[in-house]
This record gives structure tokens, C-alpha cells and sequence, in this order.
């Protein structure tokens, strides 16, 4: 397909090859996909296009070694795998109704839900899916005139805001730049301290700092306060990463930093954390070696080793929708945001529906 829309190339990623689908689907007037558009844009065999096409028949045998080759097979198995997933995690979030067997995948987009709840976790998944089409090449930004930065880094701070408070169970700042209160750095650290109620902010920056720090590369901070609204509390600190330079974000440094404007910090004890609007491992199949559960609980396990707590795209939806629940105070600058956040969206699929 010319334009805007890129397709994959399956054996490149399972991950964005479900995204290729979600987008399609999300794309086209009927608002449907199925794995034979897959097939299609990789050139596999037509038999195969042809027979997903139709009704099943159950007492079919389940394998036919004639109608692709082992590898493209488990290729177009893994991606059943990870909509399967998707839709398992996400329950009626998942906008799209999923209709899959061992060899035929539909995806339909969802009516809207009389459920605001649920109708908002599906707005803030297909934000972060538009997101990831242009990280990943799907969508051609410059074709599609959409500006991918800082637009989309601004877009996924909002809902990385309120996805930290809902996995915190408690409250969040919007610390990233452009932050919503438009404090000047040292202001934000100041009011960060009040809000955590811990930490004594420095009267100045410390010598040599830039004057013109913005964030520091922190993004967002969240804590959960315990009732009595004393010190040693739970505090989160989070880099949030829409491109492709994740992997060289760590925030442990940014924190360490930050801690020198204070003469005394809010805290010894905290927890990093990383958030994306794409799942971790979109770019990072392998050639399909983290199909297998043991496979990517131990790929989440090694990258918490250095980035710390991971809140990647379905988790991103199911902790915004646990802090939509009951907004706290602090992180209520982000929800008020979140019509940027679904405009920022609807932005990208326009330019996408032109394209389909």
C-alpha cells in the first residue's frame, strides 16, 4: 500500500504486525482486518489468502504444508498469539471485537461502550497504537503530515501520568516539559516537595547547573501517601519513551541529579520506572524468540534490572483506567489534558483513513 500506510514485513515483528492489522482495521470504511491483508503484504501464498478468506471447516486437517512455508506459519501464528493477548488482558478495553480459530483472525473495531471507563481505555489504546505506527514505520509521519515530535512525546506524557497514578494507587505530577502549571524547573522541584510533603528544595540551583533545564529528564512522578500523611512514603519516578532510543533511558541518573536540588531529598528509597505507548518488546522479537511465556517474563525480568518498574501500552491502558476511577488531586492536570491526548489521535487516524 503507497501512502502514508507502510506495511510490515512479518518476519520483522509479530508486535507490529498486530499493530498493522489494529491500524487497518481502524483505517478502512468496512473497519475491518483479518490476517489475510497480512498475507497479502508479504506476498504469501494466495492459497493461503484464499482459504482464510472462507468458513472453516472443522474436520479440515489443521496443518497443510502447502500453503506456506514453517517459518512464515509460526510468523502468522505468533501474531494470532499476540491479539490473543491483547484482547485477554484488555477484556472489553480492547477496541476491537476478535474473531480468531487456528487459521483465520478477524478483527472488527468496536462499537462505542455505553461504559465512559471503558470507552476511555479504548481512546487511550489507540493513541498509543497510532503512536507506535509511526515509531515503527507504519505510519509515514512526513506523508501523513503529522509532527511526531514533540507532538506525540507531549500526547503520551498525558496518559503516562495517569497511568503512573494507577499503578501507584495514589496521586501524580506531571513533571515532563511542557508541564501543564508552566513552572520553570526549579519551581517544579519546589512544588514537588510540597506535594510529596518530603524534602527540602535548595534556595538555588546547584552551581554550574544549566539555566536551562527544563525536566531533567524526569517525566513523571507518583507516590501513594499513607494515611497519616507522613514521610516515607511510596515514591515512583518514571521516563517516559514514545521513540526509538528507550533502551538509553534509564532514570536513576536523572533522579540522582535531581536530588542536588535539595538540601534535603524527599527520599533515600524509590523505584524507577519506564513507560511507552508500545509494548517493550515490539522491536525486539529476535528473529520470534519471545513467543514463549518463559522467553518474555525473562526479557521483562533483565530490562527491570536497569530500567525498573515497566509500564508499556496494556498496562498503560488497564493503571490509566484504575486512576480514572477516582482522580486525585495532583494528577487531575493530565486527565483535564486528555482531549489533547484524543486529538493528538484523531489527528493521526484521519490522516491514516485518507490513506486506507
Amino acid at each position: 500500500m503507497s501512502g502514508p500506510l507502510v506495511a510490515p514485513d512479518i518476519q520483522r515483528s509479530f508486535s507490529l504486525s498486530a499493530d498493522w492489522l489494529e491500524i487497518l482495521a481502524l483505517a478502512r470504511p468496512q473497519q475491518s482486518a483479518t490476517d489475510g491483508d497480512i498475507a497479502t503484504a508479504n506476498d504469501i501464498l494466495e492459497d493461503r489468502a484464499a482459504f482464510v478468506a472462507e468458513d472453516l471447516d472443522p474436520d479440515a486437517p489443521e496443518d497443510d504444508p502447502d500453503i506456506v512455508d514453517p517459518a512464515t506459519e509460526r510468523a502468522l501464528d505468533a501474531v494470532f498469539e499476540e491479539i490473543a493477548n491483547r484482547k485477554r488482558v484488555l477484556g472489553d478495553a480492547y477496541p476491537f471485537d476478535l474473531t480468531i480459530t487456528k487459521r483465520r483472525l478477524s478483527l472488527v473495531v468496536s462499537k462505542a461502550s455505553e461504559n465512559e471507563l471503558v470507552q476511555q481505555g479504548r481512546a487511550i489504546y489507540v493513541a498509543c497504537l497510532y503512536m507506535t505506527g509511526i515509531r515503527g514505520g507504519l505510519i509515514n509521519a512526513k506523508a501523513a503530515k503529522l509532527r511526531a515530535d514533540p507532538d506525540m512525546g507531549n500526547a503520551f506524557q498525558i496518559c503516562a501520568t495517569i497511568a503512573a497514578a494507577g499503578y501507584m494507587s495514589g496521586d501524580a505530577y506531571w513533571f515532563g516539559h511542557p508541564r501543564p502549571d508552566q513552572t520553570p524547573f526549579i519551581e517544579a522541584v519546589r512544588k514537588l516537595a510540597s506535594l510529596l510533603r518530603q524534602g527540602t528544595p535548595a534556595p538555588a540551583a546547584p552551581p554550574g547547573e544549566t539555566i536551562y533545564a527544563k525536566d531533567g529528564g524526569i517525566d513523571v512522578v507518583a507516590w501513594r501517601d499513607h494515611h497519616d500523611g507522613r514521610p516515607a512514603k511510596l515514591i515512583m519516578y518514571g521516563q517516559c519513551a514514545s521513540g526509538m532510543d528507550w533502551v538509553g533511558k534509564p532514570v536513576k541518573g536523572k533522579v540522582d541529579r535531581m536530588d542536588s536540588f535539595y538540601t534535603l531529598t524527599p527520599s533515600k528509597h524509590w523505584i524507577p520506572a519506564l513507560l511507552t505507548p508500545f509494548p517493550l518488546y515490539s522491536e525486539k522479537e529476535n528473529a520470534h524468540r519471545l513467543r514463549t511465556e518463559d522467553a518474555m517474563n525473562g526479557f521483562y525480568r533483565q530490562n527491570e534490572a536497569e530500567m525498573g518498574v515497566i509500564i508499556d501500552r496494556l498496562r498503560v491502558v488497564r493503571w490509566s483506567m484504575e486512576a480514572l476511577r477516582d482522580v486525585q488531586p495532583s494528577v487531575k492536570d493530565a486527565v483535564d489534558k486528555l482531549d489533547d491526548l484524543f486529538v493528538w489521535s484523531k489527528t493521526a487516524s484521519d490522516a491514516v483513513r485518507l490513506a486506507a
